[in-house]
């Protein structure tokens, strides 16, 4: 069992069954017409969502946040790190990096964490949307 700080330290409940709530979804997913890549790529979106709020400050491991930029795709591992730990300010014409304390970068990562849900989200809604709309053509993810 993996465990995501964003499901409250555990990813299961009791009495249900993952495999058949699995199942089910994706074929409400294909019934809504979500092609198994459309579907692969919202998985990868929500497990990259899952694990980045695992992160820690200081970031510890590099493997984490290497995986995380891994699922999010075309995401560069050492920028991500960086501005997870980072902001830029800028002073008059002067721009500088400065450092986040650990709370601070944790509610970064929160916020972007959040932020990639909202996208999902409404990639979603506008995906059933089009579905639903008969003369509407539907492209894939």
């Amino acid at each position: 069992d993996a465990t995501f700080s964003y499901l409250g330290g555990s990813s299961s409940i009791p009495g249900v069954d993952d495999a058949v709530e699995w199942r089910a979804t994706r074929e409400a997913l294909t019934m809504a017409g979500f092609n198994e890549d459309c579907q692969r790529w919202i998985w990868t979106r929500l497990a990259a969502i899952l694990h980045l709020g695992n992160l820690s400050f200081p970031l510890a491991a590099a493997s984490e946040v290497d995986f995380v930029a891994s699922l999010l795709g075309g995401v560069e591992p050492q920028l991500l790190a960086h501005w997870l730990e980072h902001r830029q300010l800028q002073a008059g014409s002067e721009v500088i990096d400065s450092p986040l304390t650990g709370e601070q970068a944790a509610a970064g990562r929160d916020a972007l964490a959040k932020w990639l849900y909202a996208r999902l989200f409404a990639f979603l809604i506008e995906r059933l949307n089009a579905t639903l709309q008969p003369s509407t053509a539907v492209d894939d993810c």
